[in-house]
């Protein structure tokens, strides 16, 4: 089981962890700094004893595997330094909650019938939903309410479900409970250092809307 320090505190950059498999390339510590890929959000990039990590999954229900750009030469058992490249992840953050605020905005306008996808990247998030309608009319109203919220300096909680600790919650203190969402990414402290995004809309087919977000105006 690999314990996973990006949810305890995803401002962290580097850690010495212990190697705790081995196979072909791919490497499984004891503990991690390393988001894998998964819910839509992109795995982190980074270094463990000076290899390039190029990406990472999750094998059973717990497990992470960095895969390496080459074979390694320390073993299992070895201490190693794993390394973050922050950057990159703090932009991903930046996003993903960026992305959750379209995407509730979206619910409480009525102009979603449910999400039908998502991606967040170091450059972009995008958000997919099931609408009856082209939100086009609404996205100057979107893209203003979107800045004006992340302007007000909320306070994001990221917190495990009560009864299943695999689950977690995102969700703005003091602001609407109905803004909750099942989310185990990476995210700010505040919506204030997200900046500024721009938003735009594309159509992806018959019944479906996509949004797309750019930071602006990083913090």
């Amino acid at each position: 089981m690999t314990e996973k320090l990006f949810r305890k505190n995803p401002y962290l950059t580097d850690v010495h962890a212990k190697v705790m498999d081995i196979k072909n390339n791919s490497v499984m510590l004891d503990k991690t700094i390393l988001y894998p890929a998964s819910g839509g959000q992109e795995g982190d990039l980074g270094l463990i004893s000076d290899l390039k990590v190029i990406d990472s999954s999750v094998v059973g229900l717990s497990n992470i595997y960095h895969e390496l750009e080459s074979p390694p030469s320390f073993g299992v058992g070895d201490m190693v330094n794993v390394n973050l490249y922050w950057e990159r992840r703090y932009s991903i953050m930046k996003l993903h909650s960026a992305v959750h605020i379209a995407y509730l905005l979206l619910k409480e306008i009525g102009k979603t019938g449910g999400q039908a996808g998502a991606n967040v990247s170091s450059h972009k998030g995008r958000i997919d939903v099931f609408s009856k309608e082209s939100i086009q009319p609404y996205l100057e109203q979107i893209n203003e309410e979107i800045n004006n919220i992340i302007s007000n300096d909320l306070v994001i909680i990221v917190e495990p479900d009560k009864t299943d600790a695999e689950i977690w919650w995102w969700k703005l203190e003091s602001y609407k409970p109905t803004w909750c969402l099942k989310c185990g990414g990476t995210h700010p402290k505040k919506t204030s250092e997200i900046g500024e995004v721009s938003v735009k809309r594309k159509n992806v087919g018959k019944g479906k809307e996509r949004l797309e977000l750019k930071l602006t105006k990083k913090i």
